[in-house]
């Protein structure tokens, strides 16, 4: 478990695929263990860039439940892969998002989310449960044009998905041409 965890720095990994992660918390996450990975009073302020990119956690592959609460990123996040707010990519039993906000800019080049870049089930269930309460984007999300959201930029294997009470307020961009931004615009 993570409580209360705060990144204020400026991160930079490899860019060249989703395999080098890049988060304010933690790179990448792979855990098999029956449990649940929890993340509360959590935030993130600083600027990242890699390949998965998220404001939290870059990368997480697990066949259990999280959940994240409490939690903010206010940190400009450009990934080359899967970005969003607080997780770039997730493949995962169940997630969910109570009481957190974004309100960083999200840059990538394929799938960009307010919240997660990509969320998909893990290999040991056919569908992933995602469930939003009280949760708000208002940071802009640019991406590719393959997934882009205001929460989830590609949900994938979802056969539950709860809302309530969450609003995206941030624009949402999409094209077909990826620019990385100047080193001013992630350092300052």
């Amino acid at each position: 478990a993570l409580d209360h965890c705060i990144n204020e720095g400026t991160i930079n990994s490899d860019t060249s695929g989703y395999r080098y992660s890049c988060g304010g918390l933690i790179g990448f996450l792979c855990y098999s263990h029956h449990s649940t990975i929890t993340i509360t009073n959590c935030k993130n302020t600083g600027n990242l860039k890699g390949g998965a990119t998220g404001g939290l956690i870059g990368t997480c592959w697990s066949s259990v439940n999280a959940t994240i609460e409490n939690s903010t990123n206010s940190g400009f996040a450009v990934g080359r892969s899967y970005t969003g707010g607080l997780i770039g990519m997730i493949s995962i039993d169940s997630i969910e998002i109570l009481h957190c906000n974004n309100t960083g800019i999200i840059n990538s080049s394929s799938l960009s989310g307010g919240f997660i870049g990509l969320a998909s089930s893990s290999r040991t269930k056919s569908n992933i449960s995602i469930t939003f309460i009280d949760s708000h984007n208002t940071g802009s999300v640019k991406g590719g044009g393959d997934g882009v959201g205001g929460f989830v930029g590609d949900l994938r294997d979802s056969n539950i998905t709860t809302m309530i009470n969450c609003s995206n307020t941030g624009d949402i961009y999409t094209c077909l041409l990826y620019t990385s931004p100047s080193p001013r615009d992630i350092s300052g």
